[in-house]
């Protein structure tokens, strides 16, 4: 399995990891929708925190502001 942890501020957020399965060579895609609410000035990443190296061939982070 891959998988893909959503960092706020250097810090894991709990429970917003993507995991996708995969069969080596295959392409496989995933995505998943969270709202999250920030008092100030932050920033968001994406790691791959699974233990295999990937290559994304693409990737999308939407950030709205309300």
């Amino acid at each position: 399995n891959l998988l893909y942890t959503l960092y706020l501020n250097d810090a894991p957020i709990a429970g917003e990891t993507i995991v996708i399965s995969n069969t080596l060579g295959n392409t496989a895609a995933s995505s998943k929708t969270i709202l999250l609410n920030v008092d100030g000035p932050s920033t968001l990443s994406v790691y791959n925190t699974s233990d295999s190296s990937v290559t994304l061939a693409s990737g999308t982070l939407t950030v709205t502001r309300i």
